[in-house]
């Protein structure tokens, strides 16, 4: 039996992918694989630089995210920030054929952008002709060697299936396309598209979880924020040089095995500064937000 496809001709996941990125908001996101999770998370983090902030997450979304709903746990109205991977089933959209269930796509504040398909009324994609030339541009950012562009937007699809709130591989795109794409993000996210490494400009819980660690044992990590910034890579060397590692400032399994914390989960243990305000503030609607399965 031949193995299904998503559209951009990758094979389907069965269930959620062990590769994962922590999102602008603190949420979880996971990836078909690091090289395709360190493509997601440049386009999360200009998204929220250059486009707009990311709807803040919340640690009791700590868990393997399911399809959206936005409800808090007292059932009040809340935004959805992001999301990647949609497990089998489910029928939002293009249901099974979503490059979603193949783990190379990812939506963004879909509270804000929604899908034309199941819009009643008049459309509108929520974005300034500006934003729409920066999404474009942030798809676009996504490379292979020879400078060939592998990434697409949703506000390109055709019309009646335009969705702004979507990135994705784009169709055709190999697998030695986004591993030489996601190797020329690699030092703007602090992170190894090959291997459980981190270093400077790293973001993420696992991030946080080691500067605890590391300001616990009297290293100056500096604020524990979740940043892997110049004092938490000098802590880091300093901790490598205590325990006999190779000082590179990267964290990776030797280093983390030697602070007890090898095959921690991402998420989790360290209580994280406010992220900041973002339109969900403005609106009153803060608050815990519940994920579960599409209906």
């Amino acid at each position: 039996m031949a193995t299904a496809k998503s559209f951009n001709g990758l094979a389907v996941l069965a269930d959620y992918p062990e590769a994962s990125f922590t999102a602008p908001g603190w949420k979880v996101v996971y990836g078909r694989s690091r090289a395709v999770c360190v493509i997601l998370e440049a386009w999360a983090r200009r998204w929220h630089e250059e486009v707009e902030p990311i709807a803040t997450s919340h640690r009791d979304n700590w868990f393997k995210p399911r399809e959206r709903r936005s409800k808090t746990k007292s059932g009040a109205f809340d935004l959805i920030g992001i999301h990647a991977y949609r497990p089998p089933g489910t029928t939002v959209g293009t249901g099974d054929q979503s490059n979603r269930r193949s783990g190379s796509a990812i939506d963004i504040n879909g509270h804000l952008h929604p899908y034309e398909a199941t819009h009643n009324g008049p459309y509108s994609d929520g974005f300034t002709q500006a934003e729409r030339d920066r999404v474009r541009a942030i798809a676009d950012s996504a490379r292979d060697a020879e400078g060939r562009s592998i990434g697409r937007s949703g506000l390109d699809f055709a019309r009646g299936k335009r969705d702004g709130m979507h990135l994705e591989i784009a169709p055709g795109s190999t697998t030695a396309q986004i591993t030489q794409a996601a190797a020329a993000f690699e030092e703007e996210i602090g992170r190894s598209s090959t291997a459980a490494v981190w270093f400077r400009n790293a973001f993420g819980h696992d991030v946080a979880r080691f500067q605890q660690f590391l300001a616990d044992g009297g290293f100056a990590v500096g604020t524990v924020d979740g940043k892997a910034g110049r004092n938490t890579i000098a802590a880091v060397e300093a901790f490598q040089t205590a325990r006999g590692l190779e000082v590179d400032g990267r964290v990776g399994p030797d280093t983390r095995g030697a602070a007890g914390l090898d095959g921690a989960l991402i998420a989790g243990g360290v209580d994280l500064p406010d992220p900041g305000p973002t339109d969900a503030a403005a609106q009153g609607l803060e608050g815990p937000i519940v994920q579960t399965d599409e209906e």
